[in-house]
């Protein structure tokens, strides 16, 4: 399996994301304030998602994002990049599983683990998510409690 040497930047990839959890936050403080309800809260999210990957497009170059269906293939990954300790890969399959498991807890279902790697002052860093499909707009409450299942939030958590 292994990796290739990523090109992205990891500042552009924390960027994203931001992007990403805050247009998440303002689509549920309009649905809070009644400025939009749940179905057209969740259109308008798909909408802007479609908006920032447009924008972000020349930034991530797609072959540093590794997807797997099942966290034993991240795990084998992690394993085989030889870039994480066996602690480090302890505790990214601990947090992810963390994600996952609330996920299914509130109902939804888990679809894989995006792993990215990316530069960062030279040094090769990674993020990695949890992804689940949603049909319809989670309450506020359900997503809160997927994204900060773990006792230790990683950056993208804390954007949540």
């Amino acid at each position: 399996m292994g990796y290739k040497n990523p090109t992205t930047k990891y500042q552009d990839v924390v960027d994203y994301y931001k992007r990403i959890k805050s247009l998440e936050n303002l689509t549920f403080a309009r649905i809070e304030a009644g400025v939009l309800d749940r179905e057209k809260a969740f259109e308008s999210l798909k909408q802007g998602g479609k908006k920032i990957n447009e924008d972000y497009a020349k930034l991530l170059n797609p072959s540093d994002c590794y997807f797997f269906k099942k966290i034993g293939e991240l795990e084998l990954f992690l394993r085989e990049c030889d870039l994480f300790s066996k602690a480090d890969i302890k505790d990214i399959l601990d947090h992810e599983d963390k994600h996952y498991n609330e996920a299914i807890r509130q109902g939804y279902k888990q679809t894989g683990f995006r792993c990215w790697l990316a530069l960062d002052k030279g040094n090769i860093e990674y993020i990695v998510t949890t992804c689940i499909r949603a049909y319809s707009m989670p309450t506020h409450d359900k997503y809160k409690k997927i994204s900060r299942a773990p006792t230790k939030l990683s950056v993208i958590d804390e954007m949540s």
